[in-house]
C-alpha cells in the first residue's frame, strides 16, 4: 500500500457546483461551429437541436494519430475530426481558446473505440460537462473516471450558461452506488484513496447483505420432511440433488426454498456458480483498506473491485497512465506489487515503415516516439518488467502483449487485466481475462484491483469425435454461426468450451 496515500486529504464534491465558461453546440453546420468558435454563443432553439450532430465517434473527438499526445497538450486536438457536413470545422487550439465549459451534441456520443483520450482532451480544453440524448457506456464511464460530468438533461444548458448552482444530484441520478461514488468523488483516483483510507467501502453483494445460515444439506433436507427417506442413498434431484452434485449455472438459487422443507427453513448461504464466478467471488474486495478479499459467492450483476494477479499495458496506454501517476500520487512513489505489472512494446514498433510521408511532416513520429521513451523511462524506475524491442540491429517487438501473458504468465483461476482488447485471449487457460481503459490501469497500480460487474456465463459444448484435419479455429468458425452469437446475445458473458471434442485439442 503506497503509504503517502493514507493521509493525502479527501474531500466530496460540494452538494451543488457551478460552471463558468460558455457552451459548445456540435452541429452539422460547419459556418454555425466556426461562428461559436469565433465567439458568438447561440441559442438552441428547437431548430438548432434537429441539427446537433448524432453518432460522435471517439475517433472524432481525437483521431487516432492524435493519440501519439499522452499529457495535457492533447487539450489542444478535440474534435479535430468532427466532420460538420462535408467540411472539418474544428482546428488545431481552437476549442480550447474558445473557453468552453460544456459540449452538447445529439444522440449516441462517444461511440467506438474506448480510448481514453477523447475525454481528456475534453477536459484538457476546458470542458468539464458533457450533455448529449444518449451516451455511450464506455465513454461515460472513462468521463466519470477522469472527473468529467455527464447529463442527458437538455434542461441543464441554460442553467449552466447562467452560472446557476447546479445540486450534484443532477449528474448521480439513476446511478448506482459505486458511480455515484466516484462521481461525487470527482473521479475514480479520489474515489480509491477514499477506499484506501477505509473512508469509502463499497456497497455489499447479496452474499453479504444476506443474514448467514447453515447450509442443510441432502440427508438433513430428507429428515426434516419426515417421510423416511432419510435411508434412500440414490443420487437425488432439485434441492437435494443440487446439494450432492456441484453444477455451473448462472441462474441464482440464493434463498430458495427447499423442497417440502417446514416453513421458516430455507436452503441460503450458498449458491452454485460457474467457473468465471468462482474466480470472480475469490478475488472480490470487501475492504480495501484491510485488504479483505473473498467473498461466499457472486452472481451476475453484482458490482464491486476484484484484485488482479496480472496487470499489462502497451506504450498506447502506459505513457498516459504513468503522467496520471506522477501527477496524482508524485513523482517519487513507487506502484503498487510491481513484479505483478508488464509492459509491452509491440503496437508502434514498425510505425516509422508505416506513416505516411505528411504526417512525418507534421512531428508526429517524433511525438509517437515519445510514447516509447515515456514508458522505458517510467519501466526503469518502477522496475518494471519492459518487453521492448529487438536488439542487435533487429526490427521488432519482444513479444506481443496477449501472446505472451498467455504464453508465461496466465494460470488457471487468476483474475488478468490489460490495455489491450485481446486480452481475454488469456482465457483459454482458464482464467478470467479482460480489457480496461488508461484509468483503470494507473488506479491499478495503486489498489492492485479494478471494478467489475459479474457477467453471465454460458456453456458450448462440443461432443463428438475430432476428426484429424479439424481445428480449434474450424470449431469458432461454426460457433460463430450459431444465432446466440450471430445476434450479440454473448457479448460481455463469459463463455466456457466442455465436451469431448474440445478435450480432444489439448
Amino acid at each position: 500500500m503506497i503509504s503517502s496515500l493514507l493521509s493525502r486529504k479527501i474531500e466530496k464534491l460540494p452538494d451543488e457546483v457551478r460552471f463558468e465558461g460558455r457552451i459548445l453546440y456540435l452541429l452539422d453546420d460547419a459556418e454555425l461551429v466556426r461562428r461559436q468558435l469565433e465567439g458568438e454563443d447561440i441559442e438552441l432553439t428547437e431548430e438548432l437541436r434537429g441539427q446537433l450532430r448524432d453518432n460522435i465517434s471517439t475517433d472524432e473527438i481525437t483521431p487516432a494519430y492524435i493519440c501519439y499526445y499522452f499529457d495535457e497538450t492533447l487539450g489542444l486536438y478535440p474534435y479535430l475530426g468532427l466532420k460538420a457536413g462535408n467540411d472539418f470545422p474544428i482546428k488545431q487550439g481552437t476549442v480550447k481558446q474558445g473557453g468552453f465549459v460544456a459540449s452538447v451534441s445529439g444522440t449516441r456520443r462517444g461511440k467506438g473505440s474506448s480510448r481514453e483520450q477523447s475525454p481528456y482532451a475534453e477536459m484538457m480544453a476546458g470542458i468539464r460537462v458533457v450533455i448529449a440524448e444518449n451516451i455511450e457506456r464506455i465513454y461515460r464511464e472513462n468521463c466519470q473516471n477522469l472527473g468529467v460530468f455527464t447529463s442527458t438533461n437538455f434542461a441543464l444548458i441554460d442553467r449552466i450558461r447562467r452560472g446557476d448552482a447546479i445540486p450534484l444530484s443532477e449528474f448521480t441520478e439513476g446511478a448506482d452506488e459505486i458511480t455515484r461514488g466516484i462521481i461525487e468523488h470527482g473521479g475514480l483516483f479520489n474515489y480509491n484513496v477514499a477506499r484506501l483510507q477505509g473512508r469509502v467501502r463499497t456497497p455489499p453483494i447479496a452474499s453479504h447483505r444476506q443474514e448467514e445460515e447453515p447450509v442443510r444439506d441432502a440427508l438433513e433436507i430428507r429428515q426434516m420432511r419426515g417421510s423416511g427417506e432419510a435411508n434412500y442413498d440414490e443420487p437425488r434431484t432439485g434441492v437435494e440433488g443440487a446439494a450432492e452434485q456441484f453444477v455451473a449455472t448462472s441462474t441464482s438459487n440464493v434463498g430458495t426454498d427447499a423442497i417440502g422443507a417446514p416453513e421458516g427453513h430455507r436452503h441460503s448461504g450458498r449458491r452454485r456458480m460457474t467457473i468465471g464466478e468462482k474466480i470472480f467471488a475469490r478475488h472480490w474486495v470487501t475492504d480495501l483498506s484491510k485488504n479483505e478479499i473473498s467473498v461466499p459467492w457472486v452472481q451476475p450483476g453484482d458490482s464491486g473491485f476484484v484484485q488482479t494477479d496480472i496487470r499489462f499495458s502497451h506504450e498506447y496506454v502506459t505513457p498516459m497512465a504513468a503522467i496520471f501517476f506522477e501527477q496524482l500520487v508524485g513523482p517519487d512513489e513507487k506502484v503498487l506489487e510491481p513484479e505483478s505489472i508488464l509492459f509491452f512494446r509491440d503496437h508502434l514498433t514498425f510505425l516509422k515503415d508505416a506513416m505516411t510521408p505528411d504526417r512525418v511532416q507534421l512531428g508526429l513520429l517524433d511525438v509517437a516516439g515519445q510514447l516509447e521513451v515515456k514508458q522505458r523511462e517510467f519501466a526503469e524506475k518502477q522496475g518494471v518488467r519492459l518487453y521492448g524491442e529487438l536488439g542487435l540491429g533487429r526490427h521488432g517487438s519482444e513479444a506481443i502483449c496477449h501472446s505472451k501473458i498467455l504464453e508465461s504468465y496466465a494460470m488457471p483461476g487468476q483474475i488478468i487485466i490489460g490495455s489491450d482488447s485481446h486480452t481475454p485471449h488469456a482465457g483459454a487457460v482458464g482464467c478470467i481475462a479482460f480489457g480496461v481503459g488508461t484509468t483503470a490501469i494507473f488506479n491499478s497500480w495503486i489498489t492492485k484491483d479494478v471494478r467489475v460487474e459479474v457477467p453471465k456465463s454460458f456453456r458450448v459444448v462440443i461432443t463428438g469425435e475430432k476428426p484429424e484435419n479439424v481445428t480449434a479455429k474450424d470449431f469458432m468458425l461454426e460457433i460463430l454461426r450459431h444465432p446466440y452469437i450471430k445476434e450479440g446475445h454473448a457479448i460481455g458473458q463469459v463463455i466456457e468450451y466442455a465436451g469431448s471434442a474440445v478435450e480432444a485439442l489439448s
